[in-house]
C-alpha cells in the first residue's frame, strides 16, 4: 500500500547536475511560446487563449494537455485511466484541471516570464516560470504503458538568501476525498469509478487547509530541488496498487523511458530535413499529435475537447499514419471502427473508444448485408479509407477481413432522383458544417456570408460517392469479384454524370458546392471546404481541364493574400483542414500559388504546431459554447495538412504498395530538402531534391530491401535514379480584388408569380420558387426583382422566409427593409403587382 502523504524516496538533485528540465531543454522542438504575463489582460481567458499552442501528454490510457493556461503549468482535462470520458465533448475530462503555484517565505510568487514547449519527436512538456528570484520548471509525460502522468518538478532559488518554499497543488475539477492512503479524486461514469491519487517522490506531499502541498525548507542558490508528483490512475484495487508499485519502483528512470520508447517508435517513420528548423520540427510534432490522441483499442480521438472516434475525423490519422509509415496504427484504426460497427450492427458517424472489443467482434456476410449505415457521407470514407490503405500498404489481408463491412457502407447509401439523375444530402455532421453554423453562424459569420442551408443537395457528398464506387472498382478486383467491378464501374459512371449535369457551373467555370431543396437551383457562391474536394478526393485528376477550372474559378473568389483560401467570399474564417487542402490542389497541379500557400499554412499554425477546427483569419479561434476551452490539437485537420505537406515535398502517389510516382516541389527558403523514410509496402525510399534554377533535381533512393517501382522504373534494393521536374513560375503580385460576390438570380420562362420561401411545396404552373437560403444578399435580390418580366403579377414572401435561422442564414426582415430592396418592391406595386408579405 501507497502512504501518498509521506512518501520520501530519494529524488533529489546532485550539486552541479543540471535539473530534468535543463537536460531536456536543448532537445525542445522549436513549436515553442515565451509570455510575460505582465503584458496580458488575464481576465480575457478567450482572447489570450487563442494566441497560445496546445501541448498533450498522454500514452493511449492518461492524457492531459498544457499550454493555453496562466500559469503555463496548467495541466488541462486531466484523464485516465482510459480515454473516454461522459459524452462526446466534454472539456473537464475525467478529472479537470491542476496548477502549481509557489509561496515564498509565506508570500505569495509572482512569476511573470513562463514558457512551455515538447520534446522534439515525444510528447514530454517542459514549462518554466520564474521571477528574478525564483524559478519553478516541470517536465511532465505519461510514461508508455503506464496509467500514470509524471511532473519532475524543480524549484530553484536564483538570487537572495535561503528561504522556505511552498509549493501548492490546485486541483480544480473533482472534490477531494481522502482514505486510509491519502487524498484523491474519483470520477463515476459509464457504470464505472475512475480513481486519480496523487504522491510525491522525494518530498513530503501534506494536506492543509483543505488543499495539497509540498513544504521546501531552506531553499538556497546553487541548490535546486526536485521531485516527482505522479497523478495514478486506477478503477480497481488491483490497477492501483499495480501503477503504484511500478511509479514508485522506476521513477527514477520512467522520464528516460519515455524518451527512449518515442524515439524507437518514429526511428523508422518518415523524416524532413530541409534546412529549416520550423518544417522539420512541426513534421516530428504532427506524428506525435496524432499518435498520442490514440486510444489503446486503436480509436483516434480529438481529445481537446471530445471523447469519442468519430469515422470522418479519422481520415487525417490515416492519411498521416499511413504516408509516415505508422502502419499498425493505421490498421489499428480502421479494425477498430469495423468492430465496434460489428457491435451495434450499424456503421455510425461516431463511437466511444471503449467499447468491447476484446473478442474480435464480426458479422457473418449475411449479417452485413443487412446492417446498417449512416446515409451518405461517412459510408462513402469507409470506403477511401481501405482504398488508401490498399494503395499505401499493399497489404490486402485487411481489406479481405473487412470485405462485406466495406462493401455494404458502398452500395446502403441514401439516394435520391434529381432532374438529371442521382442526388445526395449532406451528411449533417461535416466539420465545416459545425465550424460554420453551430459555432459561427449567426454572430460571428454577419451577412451576407454564403453559408449553405444544411439540408441541400450536396456536391461533397456526391463526389465522395463517386470517388469511392471508383475506388470500389479497383478494390473489387482485387478480391476477384468482377462483377461487383462491373457494377461499381456503371453506379460511379452515373453519379459523375449527374454530377456534372447538376453541378457544374459553365459559366463560372466550377462546381456549385450545392443545390436548392427546394427546387434544385444551384447554390452558385464557392465554398472552398466543397470547391477543394474534387482533386483532393481523386474525383479529377490534376491533368483533367476541369480540375484547374474549379480550382482557379474558386479561388478566383476565394483566394487570400498571402496564401490561405476565405471560406465564403464573404468569411475569412475558415476551418483547420483548409490549408491543406488548399495546398493540396495547387500542388497536384503545380500552381504557381503552390509555394505561398505552403508558407502559409504553415503560418497558420498555432504556437505549437497544430491546427484547430475553426480558425480566424489570423489564428485559432473558439468553436462551440463561450470558447473558453476551444476545440484545438485537432487530429483530422492536422492530419490532412500533415498529408498535404508530404505531397507537395513528394508529390508521392501509390499504387497498392507496389509502385510511386515521385514530383517533388521545393518549399520557399529551402533549396535542398531530404524527405527519408518513405513509406511504400514493405519498402522505404528517400527523396533528395535541389533546386536547379526553374528547376528541381531529385535523386530517389531504394532505403530498403525490396524492389520498388518509381515513376515506372523498378529499383533494386540499394538502387537509385535520377530525375528533374520544372518548378511552377513565381507567383506574380495578386491580381485586384474581384469585387463583391453576386450570386446570380434567373427568371423563369412563363412566370406570373414569385413565391420567396424557405421551405418546399407543390410545384404550380407559373409559380417560381426563390429559396431564400440561396447565398443573395440585398443588392443582389434587389437587382434580380428590377429584372422581374412585365409577366409577374404577385410576388409573395412565405412566413418561412422571414425567420433568421440555418434554412435562410439570412436576416430577411432587413432585406426587406434595405432601401434598395423597399425601392423595387415599391416599384413593382406602383405598376399594378400584388405584393403579399405574410406577417
Amino acid at each position: 500500500m501507497i502512504s501518498a502523504m509521506c512518501l520520501c524516496i530519494g529524488c533529489a538533485i546532485a550539486g552541479g547536475a543540471p535539473t530534468p528540465y535543463e537536460r531536456l531543454r536543448p532537445q525542445a522542438s522549436v513549436w515553442e511560446q515565451e509570455i510575460d504575463v505582465r503584458r496580458i489582460d488575464v481576465t480575457r481567458p478567450v482572447e489570450y487563449r487563442e494566441t497560445l499552442g496546445v501541448y498533450p501528454i498522454g500514452n493511449g490510457r492518461c492524457f492531459t494537455y498544457a499550454g493555453i493556461g496562466i500559469p503555463q503549468n496548467t495541466l488541462f482535462m486531466i484523464t485516465g485511466p482510459r480515454y473516454q470520458t461522459d459524452g462526446n465533448h466534454n472539456p473537464a475530462g475525467g478529472f479537470g484541471e491542476l496548477a502549481i503555484r509557489l509561496r515564498d517565505s509565506g508570500t505569495t510568487a509572482d512569476l511573470p516570464l513562463q514558457s512551455c514547449r515538447t520534446v522534439r519527436g515525444a510528447p514530454v512538456v517542459l514549462t518554466c516560470e520564474q521571477n528574478e528570484r525564483l524559478k519553478l520548471t516541470a517536465v511532465t509525460a505519461a510514461p508508455p504503458d503506464t496509467r500514470a502522468i509524471m511532473r519532475w518538478i524543480t524549484v530553484e532559488r536564483i538570487e537572495g538568501t535561503a528561504g522556505d518554499v511552498e509549493v501548492e497543488l490546485e486541483f480544480r475539477g473533482r472534490a477531494m476525498q481522502q482514505d486510509a492512503e491519502g487524498p484523491c479524486f474519483e470520477y463515476p461514469h459509464r457504470q464505472r469509478t475512475a480513481r486519480m491519487r496523487p504522491i510525491a517522490i522525494g518530498e513530503k506531499l501534506q494536506l492543509r487547509d483543505g488543499r495539497l502541498g509540498i513544504s521546501l525548507a531552506q531553499v538556497a542558490p546553487g541548490a535546486p530541488r526536485t521531485f516527482v508528483l505522479a497523478l495514478l490512475f486506477s478503477e480497481s484495487a488491483a490497477e492501483a496498487a499495480e501503477v503504484g508499485d511500478r511509479v514508485v519502483r522506476d521513477h527514477d528512470r520512467l522520464l528516460a523511458d519515455t524518451l527512449e520508447w518515442w524515439r524507437a517508435k518514429l526511428a523508422p517513420t518518415l523524416r524532413v530535413a530541409s534546412g529549416d528548423r520550423r518544417l522539420d520540427d512541426l513534421v516530428e510534432g504532427l506524428k506525435v499529435l496524432l499518435l498520442v490522441q490514440q486510444d489503446a483499442q486503436g480509436g483516434v480521438c480529438p481529445m481537446v475537447n471530445f471523447k469519442g472516434v468519430w469515422l470522418r475525423d479519422s481520415n487525417g490519422p490515416i492519411l498521416g499514419f499511413l504516408h509516415t509509415g505508422l502502419f499498425d496504427e493505421a490498421r489499428r484504426l480502421l479494425t477498430y471502427y469495423r468492430q465496434v460497427s460489428a457491435l451495434h450492427r450499424f456503421t455510425g458517424r461516431e463511437f466511444p473508444l471503449d467499447l468491447d472489443v476484446g473478442a474480435d467482434p464480426d458479422l457473418t456476410p449475411e449479417e452485413w448485408a443487412k446492417s446498417g449505415t449512416d446515409r451518405c457521407e461517412v459510408p462513402s470514407f469507409v470506403v477511401l479509407q481501405h482504398a488508401w490503405w490498399l494503395d499505401a500498404t499493399g497489404d490486402k489481408s485487411l481489406l479481405a477481413r473487412h470485405w462485406h463491412y466495406v462493401h455494404r457502407n458502398a452500395v446502403h447509401q441514401d439516394i435520391r432522383e434529381g432532374p438529371y439523375g442521382p442526388l445526395q444530402t449532406f451528411n449533417g455532421d461535416e466539420t465545416y458544417l459545425g465550424g460554420a453554423y453551430y459555432s459561427l453562424f449567426p454572430a460571428r459569420a454577419g451577412y451576407p456570408n454564403a453559408l449553405i442551408r444544411q439540408d441541400a443537395y450536396s456536391a461533397d457528398s456526391m463526389f465522395e460517392y463517386a470517388a469511392a464506387h471508383d475506388a470500389m472498382v479497383r478494390l473489387a478486383r482485387c478480391m476477384g469479384q468482377e462483377e461487383d467491378a462491373a457494377r461499381f464501374a456503371e453506379s460511379a459512371a452515373r453519379m459523375r454524370r449527374s454530377i456534372e449535369r447538376h453541378f457544374w457551373l459553365p459559366d463560372e467555370r466550377r462546381y456549385a458546392p450545392a443545390l436548392s431543396p427546394i427546387d434544385f437551383t444551384p447554390h452558385c457562391a464557392p465554398f472552398a471546404p466543397i470547391n477543394l474536394h474534387p482533386l483532393w478526393l481523386g474525383y479529377l485528376a490534376p491533368d483533367d481541364p476541369k480540375a484547374v477550372a474549379n480550382l482557379e474559378g474558386t479561388l478566383h473568389w476565394l483566394w487570400r493574400s498571402p496564401g490561405l483560401a476565405r471560406m465564403t467570399p464573404f468569411m475569412d474564417h475558415f476551418i483547420g483542414s483548409a490549408p491543406g487542402e488548399l495546398v493540396y490542389n495547387l500542388a497536384a497541379v503545380r500552381h504557381p500559388k503552390a509555394a505561398p500557400a505552403f508558407a502559409a499554412m504553415l503560418d497558420s499554425a498555432s504556437k505549437s504546431g497544430e491546427w484547430v477546427e475553426v480558425h480566424k483569419p489570423d489564428r485559432p479561434s473558439f468553436g462551440y459554447g463561450d470558447g473558453l476551452y476551444a476545440n484545438r490539437l485537432r487530429p483530422w485537420e492536422s492530419g490532412i495538412n500533415l498529408d498535404a505537406l508530404l505531397f507537395y515535398l513528394t508529390g508521392a502517389r501509390r499504387t497498392e504498395g507496389r509502385s510511386i510516382r515521385i514530383d517533388p516541389l521545393l518549399p520557399p527558403g529551402s533549396d535542398r530538402v531530404v524527405v527519408e523514410n518513405i513509406p511504400l509496402g514493405r519498402g522505404r525510399l528517400r527523396v533528395t531534391a535541389e533546386r536547379a534554377d526553374r528547376r528541381c533535381r531529385y535523386t530517389v533512393a531504394n532505403t530498403s530491401d525490396v524492389s520498388l517501382t518509381v515513376n515506372g522504373k523498378e529499383l533494386a534494393p540499394g538502387a537509385s535514379l535520377e530525375a528533374g521536374t520544372s518548378l511552377p513560375a513565381a507567383a506574380g503580385s495578386d491580381e485586384p480584388p474581384p469585387g463583391v460576390y453576386q450570386e446570380p438570380l434567373r427568371w423563369r420562362e412563363g412566370i406570373n408569380s414569385l413565391v420567396l420561401t424557405a421551405r418546399g411545396q407543390p410545384p404550380e404552373e407559373g409559380v417560381q420558387l426563390l429559396d431564400a437560403g440561396l447565398p443573395f444578399s440585398a443588392e443582389d435580390l434587389a437587382a434580380f426583382l428590377a429584372r422581374r418580366p412585365a409577366t409577374v403579377t404577385q410576388i409573395a414572401v412565405h412566413p418561412s422566409a422571414r425567420a433568421y435561422d440555418g434554412a435562410t442564414l439570412k436576416p430577411f426582415e432587413q432585406v426587406l427593409e434595405h432601401p434598395a430592396v423597399k425601392a423595387e418592391l415599391a416599384r413593382f406595386q406602383r405598376d399594378g403587382g400584388d405584393l403579399q408579405i405574410a406577417r
